[in-house]
């Protein structure tokens, strides 16, 4: 959990994570990726292969494109540490 914390803490690659939550399950190849962000694609790739390397994005083939999706499980996993046992009874509301 604290490597996806840690990959988490860095402004491109939660800019990446966001984008392709935004996404949804059908994820986004790696053009759309920059399209939407403006990142060369050099950095793009490292910033995704850390999302890849913590398990919250996975990568895929589909043809000569490679597309990215979010792994929903394992992002909500984080929202669930986090909360976990947080409140202790009192409402966040």
């Amino acid at each position: 959990m604290a490597r996806r914390l840690a990959a988490l803490g860095n402004p491109s690659r939660l800019l990446l994570l966001r984008v392709l939550v935004q996404a949804g399950p059908a994820g986004l190849s790696v053009g759309q990726i920059q399209e939407a962000t403006g990142m060369a694609s050099s950095t793009q790739f490292h910033h995704l292969s850390m999302l890849v390397d913590t398990g919250m994005v996975q990568r895929e083939r589909a043809g000569k494109e490679v597309l990215n999706r979010v792994l929903f499980s394992e992002v909500r996993a984080i929202a669930e540490y986090l909360m976990k046992d947080c409140c202790k009874g009192v409402s966040m509301g």
